[in-house]
């Protein structure tokens, strides 16, 4: 969902569920607590954008074996069609922050729990962790 990429469509869903599902995998995850998603959606384009995101998760709701304690949404752009929230349940719209940057996620979310990128002291490098994804499936499959 970056600016930067021209990705259709069924490859985000595709992206977003799969990491979902790596998510669901790890032992360390407390499905009690459930999981916190940042969504930063600044200088993304209505090109980059899965229109039926929403209508997706609605549907995937159930299907995992995950709770979504919030959701920060940072920079909504304008064009995003508000109207599709109502496809969410109204717990899971109650979860949702919308936040204007990136410096609000620190009232929400504990610095060593954020992204570098966002104003934490998380360091997460996304190459290394598609390596070692890609090296433990393979690993399952022999």
């Amino acid at each position: 969902l970056s600016a930067h990429y021209d990705c259709k469509e069924e490859d985000a869903s595709r992206a977003i569920f799969y990491v979902l599902q790596r998510v669901v995998e790890r032992k360390t995850l407390d499905l009690l607590q459930g999981i916190t998603m940042v969504l930063d959606l600044v200088g993304v384009a209505n090109r980059n954008f899965p229109k039926r995101l929403v209508s997706l998760l609605s549907k995937a709701r159930g299907c995992f074996p995950l709770r979504v304690q919030a959701i920060h949404v940072v920079g909504m752009p304008w064009w995003y069609p508000v109207g599709q929230r109502k496809m969410l349940s109204e717990k899971l719209r109650s979860r949702i922050h919308f936040l204007r940057d990136k410096t609000a996620l620190l009232e929400f979310i504990e610095k060593d729990r954020l992204l570098e990128e966002d104003g934490g002291i998380y360091n997460f490098d996304l190459q290394s962790w598609i390596s070692s994804t890609v090296l433990e499936e393979v690993e399952q499959l022999e």
